[in-house]
């Protein structure tokens, strides 16, 4: 029995298929390989037809079939036999047609057509050619921060520099007396620093290029520092990062361990800060402590988690709130006893602030910082402050009020000190850049940032001598020309 001559599906602009049975056709090809299914299952025919379907039957020779069952490894044979001009037919792929280029025009004209290149009137918009270039790394493996004809450098790296300003680094690295600072801070005559060691400097040798910090003996205290402070009466507080607080009266007395703050919980690091005669306590779990009898501390600001902490010395403390919020800000005036809230025009998380009198200073994870001349009732903001992760303010007898800020690429690890004077309104005025960084510290080997700016600070009332603590520990001062 022959089989049913197969369909062509011309209904469906599909290549004809060559014909099976007795129409012309090359006795040497393989008609087997074009069937949609093997012949194996019979199911559809009925039990008679069944037992008469022979391999003899086909129209095709035996070793044609024989061909087909051992596989598609010795099929190639068969392959070389169809003419070129009917393999498009045959595969339904006319990619293997020969090319006479009548495809190649039409083909063009229908992607213009649909990929909606002309506009209404017929024409390419012009806006097109105005298109930004694609991404040149799709791939998402240059570091961020590569690149800075394509990437924007913050805005403090573009300020005119101010030249005449001296740097060097005092203290820090292995073989320092200090090896890594950890907190540093100015006393009545002296600056002091503290890791592994408590060390200070004279203020009357910032001038002298020699001038080295010195150790200061009789700390018999066996832990880790990380603040330090000099308060009114003159006798010395250290942090440790055991979470305790010692004090020293007077040099010859031994130290004290006055508070062991958060109940000995981890309390990590103590940043201490002085307010007058009251001495501040923020420990790494957030909590706020103060102190004004030199004996006991008192939590404030329960169920807060500070972030960081702006102290005024002539009075006034400022504490920043951990989260992203437009009221991160606390302000208080007696002490911690009364706490008021400031808001900021954006919904923002703060990084650090400095207060001096009426001025508040803050620097944002993100976006730019904002200025205030009125204790926090209105705000301006200051794109210069975009990056910057440490920030001073001073505030002159005849109210003059100038900002000292690090703003710090984390992409490169460049870092510059730079200064502006706060303008009645609140407004950055005669903004420049006093030291490069990228210069002064040399770049760690590590991917760890090296030059980034924790702590900036003044070391007099002028503000021509500041002291910088960075990342890695080391601290930098800088002396402006008088």
């Amino acid at each position: 029995m022959a089989l049913p001559r197969r369909r062509t599906h011309d209904d469906h602009d599909l290549p004809e298929l060559p014909p099976l049975g007795d129409d012309d056709v090359d006795p040497g090809l393989d008609v087997g390989s074009d069937l949609d299914a093997p012949l194996d299952d019979t199911s559809s025919l009925d039990d008679s037809a069944a037992d008469e379907l022979t391999v003899d039957e086909l129209d095709a020779p035996a070793d044609a079939v024989a061909d087909d069952a051992a596989g598609p490894d010795e099929t190639v044979d068969d392959t070389d036999e169809i003419d070129a001009d009917d393999r498009g037919a045959w595969t339904n792929d006319e990619s293997r047609e020969p090319d006479d280029g009548s495809e190649i025009d039409e083909v063009g004209e229908l992607v213009a057509d649909d990929q909606g290149l002309e506009g209404p009137d017929g024409e390419a918009p012009d806006e097109l050619d105005a298109l930004p270039p694609l991404d040149d790394d799709p791939e998402g493996d240059r570091y961020v921060g590569e690149g800075h004809d394509e990437l924007p450098d913050l805005a403090a790296f573009a300020l005119a520099s101010r030249a005449g300003a001296a740097v060097r680094v005092v203290l820090g690295g292995p073989s320092s007396l200090v090896a890594a600072v950890a907190g540093i801070a100015v006393g009545r005559d002296r600056v002091f620093a503290v890791g592994d060691a408590l060390a200070s400097l004279a203020l009357s040798a910032l001038d002298d290029a020699d001038a080295l910090f010195e150790a200061v003996d009789g700390v018999a205290v066996d832990a880790l520092f990380s603040s330090v402070l000099e308060d009114a009466s003159g006798a010395l507080w250290i942090g440790a990062l055991s979470g305790d607080v010692w004090r020293n009266a007077r040099s010859s007395d031994a130290w004290r361990r006055v508070a062991t703050l958060d109940e000995g919980r981890a309390a990590g690091a103590v940043l201490l800060a002085r307010e007058g005669g009251r001495v501040w306590a923020l420990t790494a779990l957030g909590t706020l402590h103060t102190a004004d009898d030199g004996a006991r501390f008192d939590a404030t600001l329960a169920r807060e988690h500070v972030r960081s902490l702006a102290v005024d010395a002539r009075g006034g403390v400022l504490a920043v709130l951990s989260g992203r919020r437009r009221e991160p800000l606390r302000a208080s005036s007696d002490g911690g006893r009364a706490w008021s809230t400031l808001t900021l025009p954006d919904d923002v998380a703060v990084r650090c602030a400095a207060r001096a009198s009426d001025v508040c200073v803050v620097a944002c994870l993100a976006g730019p910082g904002y200025v205030s001349v009125d204790g926090g009732a209105t705000w301006a903001a200051w794109p210069l402050l975009a990056g910057a992760t440490a920030l001073a303010v001073i505030e002159a007898d005849d109210g003059d009020a100038r900002v000292f800020f690090a703003p710090h690429d984390e992409g490169t690890d460049r870092a510059t000190l730079a200064t502006a004077r706060v303008g009645v309104r609140g407004e950055p005025v005669s903004a420049c850049t006093l030291v490069d960084l990228s210069a002064a510290i040399a770049h760690g080997d590590d991917d760890e940032p090296s030059r980034r700016v924790d702590r900036v600070v003044a070391l007099d009332r002028a503000g021509r001598h500041l002291a910088l603590l960075t990342a890695r520990g080391v601290v930098v001062l800088v002396s402006l020309p008088a």
